[in-house]
């Protein structure tokens, strides 16, 4: 989890089939599937991201174990290393506050 804080939710490319899954196995509502507390934003990650931070879709992350924590100091050093192409970008600004 991350966004304000210094965990990440890997979001695996199969993001919508996991929340499917969840919501036919009755483990969630639509409406809790797809709110997430204001700290933790989804985020999409290629799978050169999943592979760097060992949160590989179907592997590490999967409906069973649905969630990484990537600490904020590996999240800032993506930045530095990789730049725009990094899959944090879009909360660049969130993680630097």
């Amino acid at each position: 989890r991350c966004h304000g804080r210094a965990n990440t939710q890997a979001m695996p490319d199969k993001t919508s089939s996991l929340r499917e899954s969840a919501i036919s196995e009755g483990e969630a509502s639509t409406e809790e599937a797809e709110k997430a507390p204001e700290d933790i934003a989804p985020l999409f990650f290629s799978s050169k991201t999943q592979e760097i931070f060992e949160c590989v879709a179907d592997s590490d992350v999967t409906p069973e174990n649905p969630h990484k924590i990537i600490p904020k100091d590996k999240i800032l050093a993506d930045y530095k290393n990789r730049a725009a192409i990094s899959d944090f970008h879009p909360i660049k600004q969130r993680m630097l506050e």
